[in-house]
């Protein structure tokens, strides 16, 4: 919950999440990025504000940065030198906003579609590259970064379910998830319960990839896992095994799928009250070797810490 103070205090239901990859600004490398979707009366897609916390037990959370331009933020993805990108589904925009906390610019000038999920193509240096969700219109969205910097966007993927719920009831292309060993992109696809795979996201040309009554039109594309127990799953993050930890929003279970063999690896029911608890997943790895997995909980508006 954001601490204030002014506008945008007691900002709640966190939905996006990252970890600080530079210590720059107010940032320390390490440290959680969280938005809170929700303002203070607890109205959908009214909240405004990102807060920083250690990535401890117990931390204390500190505004890191507060603007009507983060209106409905749902998803947060870092560049490695620490700036974040912002999926702002209310606001319809996707800031890029620098480690002091400040706006470099909103994006806005782009067309968007209710934006979803967000994640950046790590260690691809040559063409860095974001890829962005829209609740909307079922699209992923590309934006390629040139020198200056200057973007170019264009559609990835087409033709996606959504459901076009109200705010607290969206299912739609969300839970952006990059693996550079293998320049692939995963999407997890809420609306009809289940994980695509994108093979060459980054290079592949502009609109390659679409939807039809066949299946997919390029055979870049891939369905990972469908179905059960899947349950409305809106998130994801990369484990140090190649494996994905996907977030069900539908019963508040952690599933772990293992993409190689599009297989079910186990589940972990992380809160028995109502449905909706898990939003923003983010996993990072320590240097004995511990994986740890943090998710939003908006059930009790808290950051959660796993490991094994």
């Amino acid at each position: 919950m954001d601490p204030g103070p002014g506008a945008g205090a007691g900002d709640q239901n966190p939905y996006g999440l990252a970890i600080a990859t530079a210590t720059a600004g107010l940032e320390v490398k390490g440290d959680l990025l969280v938005c809170n979707f929700n303002d203070a009366k607890n109205v959908q897609g009214a909240g405004t504000t990102i807060v920083q916390l250690s990535p401890t037990p117990g931390s204390t959370p500190t505004r890191f940065a507060q603007s009507s331009s983060f209106a409905g933020c749902d998803a947060i993805a870092m560049a490695p030198n620490g700036n974040l990108w912002l999926a702002d589904y209310t606001a319809n925009n996707d800031p890029i906003v620098a480690p002091a906390g400040t706006i470099n610019t909103t994006l806005a000038q782009n067309t968007w579609y209710g934006p979803w999920g967000e994640a950046f193509n790590t260690g691809t240096a040559s063409m860095p590259t974001f890829f962005e969700t829209n609740a909307k219109n079922g699209t992923v969205t590309r934006i390629h970064i040139a020198p200056g910097p200057t973007f170019s966007f264009d559609t990835l993927l087409s033709g996606l379910s959504y459901n076009n719920g109200m705010p607290g009831n969206i299912l739609a292309p969300a839970g952006l998830t990059y693996d550079k060993a293998t320049d692939s992109l995963y999407v997890v696809d809420s609306n009809a319960n289940r994980v695509l795979k994108i093979a060459q996201a980054t290079t592949a040309p502009a609109s390659s990839y679409a939807t039809s009554a066949m299946g997919f039109t390029s055979p870049n594309v891939s369905v990972v896992y469908s179905g059960a127990p899947l349950s409305a799953p809106i998130s994801s993050a990369l484990l140090a095994n190649g494996h994905l930890v996907v977030g069900n929003t539908g019963d508040n279970n952690l599933v772990e799928i293992d993409p190689a063999l599009g297989s079910i690896v186990s589940t972990k029911l992380v809160d028995t009250g109502a449905a909706g608890a898990i939003f923003g997943i983010a996993t990072t790895t320590a240097t004995d070797g511990t994986q740890y997995v943090y998710f939003n909980n908006d059930n009790t508006n808290t950051v959660v810490r796993l490991s094994p």
